[in-house]
């Protein structure tokens, strides 16, 4: 969604939207140069008069990164961009409830009754957390349990993943890497996937996956994987 009101600065905002899990990294694209000096961002809710602030990480005259932080409830909030005290740009940001599925609960599921396509072989040593790297190692992952984490992706989105390009389910493939915890899959990852759905006969999806492979950061699959949702 893109905001503007008065003399604010019109900004973009990449996701607009994330679990109340948060975790995940957003890019703020703006309109104009912004000026020089600290910047942080607030999710302010109205309805609850309360707020949450972040730090922000600039990469240039017009972009920012931000974590996006962890909610207690579904809602649509204000997000507001300051700097130095001054509101610089404003838009609107939606915390929601997964209740689509959780990600270990459906992982271990599909491990039992699918086990020929989502094999636990692929994420072996994943039950560490995200310092362990690519083998694991390390504190559980988040939730206090569960499968943890592969390299720096939830093991079990990273074998949901994994187990949909074998299927060549191209809507669950967009929608799992469109997801903020996947923001740092590793280029190493995503390589395995477009293995996984080029030896299964899905080449579509691999030729698809191959030309992800190429973008670097988590704002250009984003929206890459968001246009393809609407093709499939």
């Amino acid at each position: 969604m893109v905001f503007n009101t008065g003399g604010l600065i019109s900004v973009k905002v990449v996701p607009d939207r994330s679990p109340l899990e948060g975790g995940g990294q957003m890019v703020l694209v703006f309109y104009n140069e912004l000026p020089p000096g600290n910047k942080f961002v607030t999710f302010f809710s109205q309805k609850r008069n309360t707020s949450i602030t972040v730090d922000t990480t600039q990469e240039n005259a017009m972009v920012l990164y931000a974590l996006i932080p962890r909610y207690d409830c579904p809602e649509t909030v204000a997000l507001q961009v300051y700097c130095e005290g001054r509101v610089l740009a404003q838009t609107e940001f939606t915390f929601y409830a997964n209740t689509q599925y959780h990600s270990d609960q459906l992982f271990s599921y599909l491990v039992q009754n699918m086990p020929q396509y989502f094999q636990m072989d692929d994420i072996s040593g994943a039950m560490g957390g995200a310092d362990g790297g690519m083998g694991g190692g390390g504190a559980s992952g988040a939730g206090g349990g569960g499968y943890g984490y592969y390299g720096n992706v939830p093991a079990s989105m990273y074998g949901l993943l994994l187990g949909a390009c074998r299927l060549g389910l191209e809507p669950l493939v967009y929608h799992t890497l469109k997801v903020t915890n996947m923001s740092k899959i590793s280029g190493e990852q995503l390589q395995k996937a477009f293995t996984c759905s080029q030896e299964h006969g899905h080449q579509n999806l691999a030729n698809c996956l191959k030309h992800l492979v190429r973008f670097t950061t988590f704002v250009t699959r984003y929206v890459y994987c968001k246009s393809r949702v609407r093709r499939t």
